[in-house]
Order: structure tokens, then C-alpha cells, then sequence
């Protein structure tokens, strides 16, 4: 259930912080339904569907009689399956959201660490989560210290200075 939780954040994020949708969620969502389905028609984690697989028999079997696209089962199953995976999905998007929506203020401080530093390791998050600062240099401050580095070593010596002014005259 933890990673359909994942697998909803960005959305979740999105409605949130944005007040927007956006088509960038559309992959995770096909990924919590895949796995949704998976814990139904494989793994028999449905308490209303039960114990029974339904996931393609890799036999030989079925690769003989059934037509591309047949299923083993009735449409009523087929909806029963249904039901379940958007029952699964909808508790794992409500579970996701309740959990976002009471670390909102952490996960408020890790949005503007990013947008300040544009990137963060492990240790930078938890330090935010556990109510630290960070007190590192920025992207922007360190390309300004690379410039300011550059165009030292652009300048040239007091000596070869002198001989620049000594051949110009």
C-alpha cells in the first residue's frame, strides 16, 4: 500500500501547493493501477475477490484457446475486480493525501530548500525534518566563486604586467 502511496504524491502535490493538474502525474498513476490490479488478480489481496488468481496462466493451455484480449472470467468478476482496484487506489490516494496534508509544513520547508539549493542529499533532508537550517553555499554561489576564481587566473602576474606596458611604449 506504501508505494501506491508514492505513487500518488506528485498529484496529491500538485492539487495542493499548485492548484493545478498537470499531465505529469499520468505515469504514476498508470503504475499504482498496474499494481492495484496485480494485488487483486495475482496476489489475492482483495477480501472481496479472495484467495483465487486471475492473472494470465502462462500454460500452454491458454496460449492454444483463448482469443487475444479473453478472459477467464464473467464480466460481473470483471466488475468486481474493478470495483476493488478503484477501492485499493482510493484509499491509497486518500491515506497519501492525509499524510501530506498533515507534513505540510515539512514538506513546505523542503519545496523552498530546493528552489534556494536545487538540489539535496539525505542528510540535507533530514536535517530540514528535524527542524535544522542549511548553511551551505548556492548553486548561484558557487558559480559566482568559480567566475570570481576564473577571472583571477585570467589576470595577468605584476611582472608580466610590467612587460606588457614595457612593450607597448
Amino acid at each position: 500500500m506504501a508505494l501506491l502511496q508514492v505513487c500518488f504524491g506528485g498529484r496529491i502535490a500538485e492539487e495542493m501547493f499548485c492548484d493545478d493538474i498537470s499531465s505529469g502525474a499520468q505515469n504514476d498513476i498508470q503504475q499504482a493501477t498496474n499494481i492495484a490490479k496485480q494485488m487483486v488478480l495475482t496476489w489475492g489481496m482483495s477480501s472481496e475477490i479472495g484467495l483465487i488468481s486471475y492473472g494470465p496462466d502462462l500454460g500452454i493451455r491458454d496460449q492454444i484457446y483463448l482469443m487475444p484480449g479473453e478472459k477467464e472470467y464473467s464480466e460481473k468478476t470483471a466488475e468486481a475486480i474493478d470495483n476493488e482496484v478503484k477501492k485499493i487506489t482510493s484509499e491509497a490516494y486518500e491515506k497519501a493525501k492525509e499524510l501530506i496534508e498533515a507534513n505540510n509544513n515539512k514538506l513546505q520547508q523542503i519545496a523552498n530548500a530546493l528552489l534556494k539549493y536545487e538540489t539535496l542529499d539525505a542528510d540535507d533532508v533530514k536535517l530540514i525534518l528535524e527542524g535544522g537550517q542549511l548553511d551551505k553555499p548556492t548553486v548561484t554561489d558557487l558559480l559566482a566563486a568559480e567566475q570570481a576564481k576564473n577571472n583571477k587566473n585570467k589576470q595577468p602576474k605584476p611582472e608580466e604586467k610590467e612587460q606588457q606596458e614595457q612593450s607597448t611604449d
